[in-house]
């Protein structure tokens, strides 16, 4: 399976507001080596009018000859560890850069955490840079004393 790739998948029947039956979905994880399993980000079709929350619009005539719909939603809330098994047929396709980039700032959004890891670690860089600046100043001004 390539990451960022889409395949048809069968979620099979599941409860409540869970994805069920089968329906195509974006890879977001390599492969388990212990037990097969991966991640996936089921697509849903994007109704007009309706507010989604939880991932991203992408838009099907960029992948697709004669799409159902316009437009699909990457539920990147409801992504899923599945079995391999659950895979139908080939790849579809794969996202194109400018979506991938989106998926991947959903992602930051979806998981506050990663947001949070990442303007911490910025924030971090910069002071150490600061820091680095400043010693380097004060050692030249006691050079030229």
């Amino acid at each position: 399976m390539d990451i960022l790739g889409v395949y048809s998948v069968d979620f099979g029947s599941n409860c409540g507001a869970e994805i069920n039956g089968i329906r195509y979905a974006v890879v977001m994880s390599e492969r388990n080596k212990k037990d097969g399993t991966f991640l996936v980000a089921p697509l849903t079709s994007k109704k007009s009018g309706v507010k989604y929350k939880g991932g991203i619009t992408i838009v099907m005539k960029d992948y697709l000859l004669n799409p159902t719909y316009e437009k699909s939603f990457i539920k990147v809330r409801k992504m899923k560890e599945i079995d391999r098994k659950r895979i139908r047929g080939p790849k579809r396709f794969d996202l194109n850069e400018v979506d991938k980039a989106k998926l991947i700032e959903c992602m930051k959004d979806v998981f506050t955490f990663i947001k949070n890891t990442v303007i911490e670690t910025n924030i971090m860089q910069e002071n150490e840079k600061t820091n680095i600046n400043r010693i380097e100043e004060l050692k030249g001004s006691e050079e030229t004393a």
